[in-house]
């Protein structure tokens, strides 16, 4: 991938200038596509079976919630 970007570029210039308006457009559409993947994990979730579906999220809340939350903030922000 690289190597051949390297053979295409017509020279040192043209590289570095199309490597540094490649690089933010590839950050931003892997940052949207992770955002949209953090919004949409449950679904295929809620489709497999609707009932449990939403009983095993209830289920991920609570335990987060009541056992996970306090000692990963604790670890997390110890300074504060």
């Amino acid at each position: 991938m690289l190597i051949g970007e390297i053979m295409a570029a017509t020279g040192v210039v043209s590289f570095f200038t199309e490597q540094l308006l490649e690089l933010p457009l590839k950050f931003l559409t892997e940052s949207f596509g992770n955002l949209i993947q953090a919004f949409i994990w449950p679904l295929p979730l809620l489709e497999f079976s609707p009932p449990w579906g939403i009983a095993i999220l209830a289920v991920i809340y609570l335990v987060f919630a009541n056992f996970i939350k306090k000692p990963l903030e604790q670890w997390l922000f110890k300074d504060d």
